[in-house]
């Protein structure tokens, strides 16, 4: 059995400084994650994770069409682009607090977030809640994404997210805590259908 590592912020600057950031950007990286009320291992997560890190929107020319795809911060800073990840830190800490949970538990960039909700904070409210309630009920931040993207029984291919973004978010918060809605069921019997939202 390991011990338990603990993260410390100056363990992460030094991560993503390894990466090839420059010391300040680094240390801004962290400070703003930090500012955001993550913990030293939650800002860890946030750069390097390569399914719970934060994914950056990248446009991607294909012909005469772009293209967005998605890529992480690990990713980001290598390619020489810290100050990205720098200024997404600093707009994630910016954010409200169900702006960054839905984030980090549906994994989408802040922009993917604001689409979600239709830049309301009281839709932002109610998708937080039902995120906060799928991570209670399947028990770990990883499988909250899952949920929200595994086909519903009865559909072909029809998700959560997809119900999020027609703005059928007050049903889905109803369906969850009438237990119509099963996060753990739905983890172990559905397909999951993983093409982003």
């Amino acid at each position: 059995m390991g011990w338990f590592r603990r993260e410390s912020p100056e363990k992460v600057v030094a991560a993503i400084a390894e990466l090839g950031a420059p010391a300040g950007t680094a240390q801004g990286i962290v400070d703003a994650l930090l500012a955001a009320g993550l913990t030293a291992a939650e800002a860890k997560i946030w750069v390097f994770d390569g399914d719970r890190g934060y994914p950056h929107n990248v446009p991607w020319e294909m012909g005469d069409q772009v293209i967005m795809l998605k890529s992480g911060s690990r990713s980001m800073i290598e390619q020489g682009k810290s100050d990205v990840v720098l200024e997404a830190a600093e707009s994630f800490a910016a954010a409200s607090a169900d702006e960054r949970t839905i984030s980090r538990l549906f994994w989408g960039s802040l922009d993917d977030v604001r689409r979600l909700t239709g830049c309301s904070s009281e839709r932002a409210a109610v998708i937080a809640d039902i995120a906060r309630t799928i991570r209670e009920r399947v028990g770990s931040d990883e499988d909250v994404c899952a949920v929200g993207q595994t086909v519903l029984p009865g559909t072909e291919d029809r998700r959560i997210v997809d119900r999020l973004l027609d703005g059928e978010e007050e049903a889905v918060r109803d369906e969850l805590d009438r237990g119509e809605l099963n996060p753990k069921a739905l983890l172990r019997d559905q397909p999951l259908h993983f093409t982003g939202w």
